[in-house]
C-alpha cells in the first residue's frame, strides 16, 4: 500500500502550537538544532578523525567520560557540532544529511577535491547559493552549501 502524506500537516501543527502553547509559529518552540548525529561503524573513530578533521576542518570535542565507553566520537566548527555514534546495525544516511553552511565555499570544495573525495554538484543553486553533496567514510552523506554572508 502506497504511503500518503498530509500537505497542510506542518500548517495544522502551526496552528495547534499557536492555540495550546501561546507561542506564535512565526518564533518556533524551538531555538536552535544543537547538534547533529550520524551513524558509524565500531572501531572507524580514526577514519572519521581524517575526515571530519583533516578534511573538513573541524575539531574534536571531548565525550563526556559517562559516554566515552560506547565508542564514536565528537566534532565541532563554531557553533557547529556533529556526533558520530556507534551502530551496531550501521547502514550509511545516503538521503537523509546534515546541510553545513561554508564560509569559504569554494575553498572548501578545492580542498576536498585535493583530498580525492568525489564531489556530487548540484547544478540547482539552494536558496541563490551553490550547493554540493559528499560522503564521509562510512558512506553518509554530507550537503555543503555556500554562505554568501560569509564571503
Amino acid at each position: 500500500m502506497a504511503r500518503t502524506c498530509s500537505p497542510g500537516r506542518g500548517v495544522l501543527v502551526a496552528r495547534w502550537l499557536e492555540r495550546h502553547c501561546r507561542i506564535p509559529a512565526t518564533m518556533g518552540r524551538f531555538t536552535r538544532i544543537d547538534h547533529v548525529q550520524l551513524a558509524m561503524p565500531a572501531g572507524r573513530e580514526d577514519d572519521a578523525r581524517a575526515f571530519y578533521v583533516d578534511v573538513l576542518g573541524f575539531a574534536e570535542q571531548p565525550k563526556p567520560e559517562k559516554l566515552r565507553g560506547r565508542g564514536g566520537v565528537w566534532f565541532a566548527s563554531g557553533t557547529v557540532r556533529l556526533h558520530l555514534g556507534i551502530d551496531a546495525c550501521f547502514t550509511a544516511a545516503t538521503k537523509a544529511h546534515p546541510a553545513l553552511r561554508c564560509a569559504t565555499y569554494a575553498a572548501i570544495v578545492a580542498e576536498i577535491e585535493r583530498a580525492g573525495i568525489a564531489i556530487r554538484a548540484d547544478p540547482l543553486p539552494f536558496e541563490g547559493q551553490p550547493h554540493c553533496y559528499i560522503d564521509d567514510p562510512f558512506g553518509n552523506r554530507i550537503e555543503l552549501i555556500a554562505d554568501d554572508r560569509a564571503d
